[in-house]
Order: C-alpha cells, then sequence, then structure tokens
C-alpha cells in the first residue's frame, strides 16, 4: 500500500486540535497569541483507503504587516516518520505560502533550533545567519525553486 503526503493549511478560525497534539509532542508547547493571525500546517500520511491518514507532522507560518516579513515555526515532524522527507514537503508548503504573497525571502528564529539534528536540516534547506539581526537564520524564496532532492 503507498501512502501520499498531505499538507492541510489551518487558517483563522480552524480547529487546531490536531496541530496542537502534534506540537505539545513535539515542543512541549501548545497554543499561545500567535495562532489566530497564523497560518497553520497539518502534514499527514494518507493511503489509498481515503481516511484521514496518519498525522505526522505540523508547522506554523506567521506574518509581521509591518515588515512584511514572513516567520517559521514549530515546524516538526513526529520521531517515527523523521527521515522520511515529510520536514521538506513541510517546509516547501511553508515557503510556498510565503511566495504566493509575494515575499522575496523567508525566516526561522534561531532559539526554537533546539537541535544539531534540525540545524543541519534548515543549513541543507538553505537558511543561513541574517546579516541583520543574529536571532534569525533567513532563507531567499529562490533558493527553494532551485534545489531537488
Amino acid at each position: 500500500m503507498d501512502k501520499m503526503i498531505q499538507g492541510r493549511y489551518l487558517n483563522q478560525g480552524e480547529d487546531l486540535s490536531e496541530v496542537l497534539k502534534i506540537r505539545e509532542e513535539i515542543f512541549g508547547a501548545g497554543s499561545d497569541e500567535k495562532d489566530p493571525e497564523a497560518v497553520n500546517l497539518l502534514v499527514s500520511l494518507l493511503d489509498d483507503s481515503g481516511d484521514q491518514g496518519t498525522r505526522t507532522g505540523c508547522g506554523r507560518l506567521r506574518m509581521d504587516i509591518e515588515n512584511f516579513r514572513f516567520y517559521i515555526d514549530y515546524l516538526g515532524i513526529l520521531e517515527p516518520f523523521r527521515r522520511k522527507g515529510l520536514g521538506e514537503f513541510a517546509l516547501r508548503a511553508l515557503v510556498d505560502k510565503v511566495n504566493q504573497c509575494g515575499a522575496d525571502r523567508v525566516f526561522m528564529e534561531r532559539d526554537l533550533i533546539r537541535t544539531e539534528e534540525a540545524e543541519n536540516f534548515f543549513k541543507k534547506m538553505f537558511f543561513v545567519p541574517w546579516p541583520e539581526d543574529e536571532r534569525f537564520l533567513t532563507a531567499e524564496i529562490t533558493s527553494f525553486h532551485t534545489c531537488c532532492h
């Protein structure tokens, strides 16, 4: 039985319970004041049975309207599903949203990257230190259109 990766965007006012369960398990963090203004992503593995699939990960995209900057946070995949391309899928799905808004780069707070594995993942995905503010990593949107894995 083949599995297909599905990403579902959850917008303002939608039920975040599945995302929050995964966020709690991975990060030990639940809902916060930024959720109502963010786009959340729920990542699932589907099989051909047509059911809702297995929830595997999540991510969140926040926008700073004043500075027209987009921030990714709480991007994570549950342990049994890691190293299968799901993290890259989730990151690309969130970056695609940024691209649709016309921004040329995306940001990530450095202190949210807590493991060497996560740090290596973001380096592989073209994130580099932001020279204007060392608290952030950034990647140009065009980087995601040119890489293939």
